[in-house]
């Protein structure tokens, strides 16, 4: 292969000693990260490196309520199919939560000719219908499993073509079961492998898709992976709470280790015992006394207490934290406001974002502190806040006043979108940390009453449809209330085929993405909405 020979990459930042404020370098490779959820700071470190290492990387969100990698570009799930009796057996062996090999020899014989999981499925009820006793128990048993898996394929949008863009690229997982997060984690692996280079593919929950004593369809991908990947600089970084739990052979693949806190004992001691001999290894007391944001990077013969920089955070404002010149709370603080007004001058203009300046700005000395009741209120008020801006959460319409001469009546105003001067991950970035923070937030606050002059602008979309096309067909269940509470995909056709004749999964697919670019639909996850503001008016002749 022509890429086999290039170049090793450069070490890359990762922050500042703790102590000294000397800079800290890591080398790029496979990287295990772990410590406390919430309480290390494992994402912050995670995006930082993938920003400055300058690789293109693919992560996954799997569980409900996470905020992690929330800045990255959304992708669409992907999924290639397969049907060896291999990949089907750890499928059963995650499902279940434990190694079965009894059913081997009877998944050979179903998997024998087949091309997807569906095909197996018919393979085991045809090969059951004609077996007696123990035979067809054990084929009851396999059906049993493909019924849990195979139904929520469906739900998988059609994924023939997968591409990664630059940067972070995010895949939202919530809306499936853990077996087919693994399903969708192995075709990415199997696709970074097979057509990427410098490509960074992170696994969280390692413990859950890397599990040390059972099967797992994501196994087999990584290990290929981690043994090849790296001539074509293609790393797999992984993120646990702990080791204990996780695929020995994953934890050996890594030659760097960023150890966050633990606070029970035993915990520490399982993951100091899992880190391999050939790194360099802490104390239960460096463990024990890390701070939000400080991890032990060790590799080699190395082990640097360091506090690792975040991507949005200058070099001088760390290397104070990592001193402790200033408080890691003042820092973000610092940071995020800092962020905030080079976006609002961006988008805003020099004059409000003087005025968002000095609403972000520290209270002077002598005012008095927020109190719990007032904390409480900011809180009430930031909850408002986001019901009343649900619909504003891909762009922020800002209203630039003109006015024409003194005799003149005052001229329209303007809509200016957010995405036509700051991109998606900027707007996120802002928004995520100023809802956070209960100061900055009420900060944003005293400005909204300060400035009550935000003026939007409604047009409306009409799109005359012919109810006997699909796509009017998908526009009759929206008047109806269908999309109210919320539909997958497979819920969608499964109600067009209860009312009429049945379509396939790829014209559907087209049908409600137009939908949702329209605005009539939300896409959250996997679930269709009806979007806010959208009417739909049945018209009968």
């Amino acid at each position: 292969m022509t890429h086999k020979f290039r170049a090793a990459l450069a070490p890359v930042h990762l922050g500042y000693a703790v102590g000294s404020g000397e800079p800290v370098a890591i080398p790029i490779g496979h990287l295990c990260v772990t410590g406390q959820t919430q309480q290390a700071g494992k994402t912050t470190a995670l995006e930082a490196l993938i920003v400055r290492s300058g690789l293109r990387s693919v992560s996954f969100i799997t569980k409900r309520g996470e905020q992690s990698f929330r800045t990255g570009h959304m992708i669409a799930p992907y999924f290639r199919e397969r049907a060896d009796w291999q990949f089907v057996a750890s499928l059963i062996d995650a499902t279940m939560g434990e190694k079965n090999k009894l059913l081997r020899s009877f998944l050979m014989k179903v998997c024998r000719g087949a091309e997807t999981l569906a095909d197996v499925q018919r393979n085991v009820i045809a090969a059951k219908g004609s077996s007696r006793g123990f035979s067809e128990s054990i084929y009851t048993e396999i059906e049993g499993y493909l019924d849990l898996v195979v139904p929520q394929l469906r739900e998988l949008p059609p994924s023939r073509h997968f591409t990664l863009g630059d940067g972070l690229n995010v895949i939202d997982l919530t809306a499936y079961r853990v077996e087919l997060q693994g399903l969708v984690i192995r075709s990415v692996l199997e696709h970074v492998y097979t057509h990427e280079t410098d490509v960074v593919t992170v696994i969280p929950e390692a413990w859950e898709f890397l599990p040390e004593q059972r099967g797992s369809p994501v196994r087999l991908a990584f290990e290929t992976l981690v043994r090849k990947g790296a001539a074509l600089r293609n790393f797999v970084w992984i993120d646990s709470q702990d080791l204990a739990g996780v695929w020995k052979l994953a934890i050996r693949a890594c030659p760097v280790f960023l150890v966050g806190v633990q606070r029970e004992a035993n915990e520490i001691k399982r993951t100091l015992a899992n880190i391999p001999a050939s790194v360099a290894k802490p104390t239960a007391a460096d463990v024990a006394t890390l701070e939000l944001g400080q991890f032990l990077a060790c590799w080699s013969r190395n082990a640097i207490r360091t506090y690792v920089q975040p991507a949005w955070m200058t070099k001088d404002l760390a290397r104070k934290v990592a001193t402790g010149a200033i408080d890691l709370r003042n820092a973000n603080a610092i940071a995020t406001a800092g962020n905030v007004t080079r976006a609002a001058r961006q988008v805003l203009g020099p004059r409000i974002s003087e005025d968002l300046a000095r609403a972000l700005a520290p209270p002077r000395k002598g005012e008095p502190n927020v109190t719990k009741a007032e904390a409480a209120d900011l809180q009430r008020q930031i909850a408002a806040l986001k019901t009343e801006n649900e619909d504003l959460r891909r762009q922020l319409l800002i209203a630039n006043a003109h006015r024409g001469p003194t005799n003149d009546p005052p001229a329209p105003r303007k809509l200016v979108t957010a995405e036509a001067t700051v991109d998606d991950a900027i707007y996120e970035g802002v928004k995520t940390r100023l809802l956070a923070d209960a100061e900055l937030a009420g900060a944003l606050l005293r400005l909204r009453e300060t400035r009550p002059e935000l003026v939007v602008t409604v047009e409306r979309t009409t799109i005359t449809i012919d109810g006997t096309q699909l796509k009017g067909r998908v526009a009759r269940l929206i008047a109806d209330g269908f999309f109210d509470e919320g539909a997958a995909a497979g819920a969608v056709r499964k109600e067009l085929k209860r009312t009429g004749r049945d379509v396939n999964d790829g014209s559907l697919w087209r049908v409600l993405r137009e939908l949702v670019a329209e605005r009539f639909l939300t896409l959250e996850g996997s679930t269709y909405r009806l979007a806010p503001g959208a009417k739909v008016r049945v018209e009968e002749p």
